[in-house]
């Protein structure tokens, strides 16, 4: 077993790796966001993302990496395609600048105090580099 290291020497790690592997076991929590994907994100490093959700979209949609079943073949054939860079990849600063845009607390806050959907009208998730919070407010 690896021993726990800081959040600074993850952040190190996670910056100079070819992607991430991100899991969701199928039933259960389908609603739940890994938020270790957005952490890949913004270091700028691509994603394989095993499971299902809204996460899944985002990153076949966003071409930020990989999105596949939580199987062993179809996570060996996402490590093979984003190694060999025949996967589809924004880049490093396409990454952060989608997480920027679509899962940073600012732009979320700002696009709800303009009238905009984010979410449902009664709450929303934000996400910011490993926090999850639940706002709910009637507006």
């Amino acid at each position: 077993m690896i021993p726990a290291v800081s959040a600074e020497e993850a952040d190190r790690w996670m910056a100079r790796a070819t992607a991430t592997l991100a899991s969701l076991r199928p039933g259960g929590y389908d609603y739940a966001y890994p938020t270790k994907i957005l952490a890949s994100l913004a270091q700028g490093t691509p994603v394989i993302y095993a499971g299902p959700g809204q996460a899944a979209r985002d990153i076949a949609e966003g071409e930020l990496g990989v999105a596949c079943n939580l199987n062993a073949d179809e996570i060996a054939e996402a490590m093979v395609g984003l190694a060999s860079g025949t996967a589809a990849w924004v880049g490093a600063e396409g990454a952060r600048a989608w997480v920027s845009m679509h899962r940073s607390r600012r732009e979320l806050v700002v696009r709800r105090g303009r009238g905009g959907s984010v979410g449902t009208r009664v709450g929303f998730r934000l996400f910011s580099l490993g926090l999850t919070r639940l706002c709910v407010g009637a507006s």
